[in-house]
């Protein structure tokens, strides 16, 4: 009976923080702000072979997660991206694990790559966002700026990824510093820690936004038609 308890409740732990990291990803490291996207410039040296691989995210808008990766792989027209981290909330509660979320980056200009779209199937505004590759050395870091124009409103972040866990603070300052010029506030970003992680595949459970996300899209839709179709209870008759 304990043990079916301790699986109920594993299960129900579960359940929770895989609709919670969902749910979240809309906001979570972003910043929502009045107005349209502002136009940053690409870096005009980029090359995608430079942005292929692991990154570690050093830093990011408005997050609370942990142990965050991004890994791109080369498609023909752009890269898909996949992000790994671990949730604050997941690790408070005792849980291993791991949420995976992937992209799809699309060049806007083959001539121009540094230059992208990216559909993230997790959020559940279908709209693409803009992607820019704003600088990288080609080697130890890049910074990319994504923002989305949603009627009145703008969604955006920024990442500082390097290619090891941790990022001289002199570079560091240069990017904020350069980041500031473009009219990109820093004061949103959030340091990842990187301490004690463990890669896709080696937690317990990963939970893959992209599958939690698209069953809960085709629920949706169920729920709305049982609602507008169930019968009217009938009425009692009285014969008199």
């Amino acid at each position: 009976m304990e043990l079916r308890q301790e699986v109920t409740n594993l299960a129900g732990v579960t359940m929770v923080v895989g609709v919670m990291a969902a749910v979240t990803r809309f906001t979570s490291a972003h910043s929502i702000d009045f107005g349209r996207c502002n136009k940053v410039p690409g870096d005009p040296y980029f090359h995608p072979d430079e942005l292929t691989g692991l990154w570690y995210v050093i830093e990011m808008f408005k997050t609370s997660s942990q142990c965050m990766t991004l890994t791109f792989q080369r498609t023909a027209d752009g890269f898909v991206g996949t992000e790994v981290r671990e949730l604050l909330m997941g690790s408070r509660v005792g849980l291993d694990h791991t949420v995976s979320n992937t992209g799809v980056f699309t060049f806007k200009y083959m001539a121009n790559p540094a230059l992208m779209r990216v559909r993230w199937p997790s959020v559940f505004i279908s709209k693409p966002a803009e992607v820019t590759v704003v600088d990288t050395d080609g080697t130890h870091f890049a910074v990319l700026y994504e923002c989305q124009s949603l009627w009145v409103f703008r969604r955006a972040s920024a990442v500082i990824l390097s290619r090891s866990p941790t990022l001289d603070d002199g570079v560091l300052q240069r990017i904020k510093e350069d980041l500031e010029k473009m009219n990109i506030s820093v004061e949103h970003f959030s340091k990842i820690n990187h301490a004690d992680c463990k890669t896709l595949g080696e937690a317990e459970v990963n939970f893959d936004l992209n599958d939690i996300v698209g069953i809960m899209k085709q629920q949706w839709p169920r729920g709305r038609r049982a609602r507008v179709t169930k019968a009217p209870p009938a009425r009692s008759s009285t014969k008199h």
